[in-house]
């Protein structure tokens, strides 16, 4: 058994390199790769001496519109065959600039080939043309010779050019801090990149770029303001300069470094307290939420809000920090048969100013709201049931004077059918009667 245990350790160490690699080149992305191959057109030519012909040049020309769009030429080679020697020289002239490409010794026959076409190749791609003419020009020509050139062709390999922008594959906020933060991102191809931030949409701030480019990367942003809510997006840029901007995003520094200054007034920090804070409760989906709301008269002295909430008799937490545009919020954590107060305070830098007035929120087991108060309101209601108590007493008081008015008509009344029952009753001086009965 450890026999065979040993062999079999010693396979996977003899194999275990090619794995790899192997692996390793699986998980390589190839680099799209490209080979063409352009008949000289024509493909043949003929040299004579003056005493056979006396054909000392002729012309072979390539159409490159084949070649591929967006493509990098990586090499071009130029072939054709000598079939007998002769003598002199052959000089390959490139017939749009006059300059020559190369040169042979014509009593060297065979295949021969140049690399040195490749500047042509190029200069072509970045213009409009699409042709590359040429003249083979022969130099002192033997007077007998006779030589024949054939199978005149270009080759050409290349690669694709990279047109695509780069892709953020993810990105994160690491080490939030109240004043700083770091936001690291990764891509799918090595790129340099930065970030561009701010407290609203517009943003209007950027980073450095990123040092040296790679698939991972990341930015510290500092100088920022505490317990503010901030936008970026990060810009990429990969080695052949196509770029990428992604989608906005946000992040809220915190606001450790925030001091109370409850017991101090406003005139002490220069920050006013937030007014007319109201809270709502309201049924959306079937869940109840509280709607805040509140104001600031001079919303440009302050960097923002921090709202507070106390459940029943707990200890006041922290519900949010907004900036300075917001003067609103929704607490969707609400539960039934429950007790929430609420206030807001401003701040600016480490400053908090005094805090607003309280509003409650009392939701009973059916949801139903109990009470639902500010002490202005409270003030409110009291004057509000001291006047219904007022309209009341003066409904009854009137009504009192309505019966007693009725009441001493009814007395008179009485007086009066006495007298005509009785004459007696009127010899008897019957107003005194009516006074006595009226008391």
């Amino acid at each position: 058994m450890s026999k065979k245990f040993i062999i079999l350790s010693f396979i996977i160490l003899i194999f275990s390199p090619v794995l790899l690699t192997q692996s390793a080149a699986q998980t390589t992305t190839p680099v799209p790769e490209g080979y063409i191959s352009i008949p000289g057109i024509p493909d043949y030519g003929n040299l004579k001496g003056s005493s056979v012909g006396n054909n000392l040049s002729f012309d072979s020309g390539f159409d490159l519109t084949n070649l591929p769009q967006n493509i990098n030429v990586t090499s071009a080679t130029l072939f054709f065959s000598q079939n007998m020697s002769g003598s002199g020289l052959l000089k390959i002239i490139d017939k749009a600039s006059g300059t020559a490409i190369t040169s042979y010794n014509i009593s060297q026959s065979g295949v021969h080939q140049t690399s040195e076409i490749l500047s042509k190749v190029n200069a072509v791609q970045n213009t409009s043309s699409s042709n590359i003419s040429l003249l083979f020009q022969s130099y002192e020509l033997g007077t007998k010779d006779n030589i024949n050139f054939s199978q005149i062709n270009l080759e050409i390999k290349y690669i694709f050019k990279d047109i695509l922008a780069p892709e953020l594959l993810t990105q994160e906020i690491l080490d939030l801090q109240d004043t700083s933060v770091i936001i690291k991102w990764t891509a799918n191809e090595e790129t340099k990149g930065f970030v561009e931030f701010g407290k609203t949409i517009k943003y209007g701030q950027n980073s450095s770029y990123t040092p040296l480019p790679a698939l991972e990367n990341s930015l510290q942003l500092s100088s920022l303001t505490p317990g503010i809510t901030y936008h970026y997006r990060i810009h990429l840029e990969d080695m052949v300069g196509n770029k990428l901007i992604s989608p906005d995003y946000t992040f809220q520094t915190t606001y450790n470094q925030l001091t109370s200054s409850d017991n101090n007034s406003s005139s002490n920090n220069g920050l006013s307290q937030p007014v007319n804070f109201e809270a709502k409760l309201a049924l959306v989906g079937g869940k109840y939420q509280v709607d805040l709301i509140w104001k600031y008269l001079t919303l440009h002295d302050i960097d923002g809000f921090i709202l507070y909430k106390r459940i029943d008799k707990s200890s006041d937490d922290k519900l949010a920090v907004l900036d300075a545009t917001h003067t609103s919020y929704t607490d969707p954590n609400v539960e039934k048969n429950q007790r929430y107060t609420y206030y807001v305070k401003a701040y600016k830098a480490n400053i908090l100013s005094t805090a607003s007035e309280e509003t409650t929120i009392v939701v009973s087991a059916d949801g139903k709201v109990l009470g639902a108060d500010t002490e202005t309101e409270r003030i409110t209601n009291i004057s509000s049931i001291l006047v219904v108590l007022g309209v009341l007493s003066l409904w009854l008081f009137m009504i009192y004077l309505v019966f007693k008015r009725m009441q001493k008509a009814l007395l008179t009344r009485k007086g009066l059918v006495n007298i005509l029952r009785s004459p007696e009753y009127y010899q008897n001086d019957f107003e005194k009667n009516i006074i006595s009965n009226q008391d």
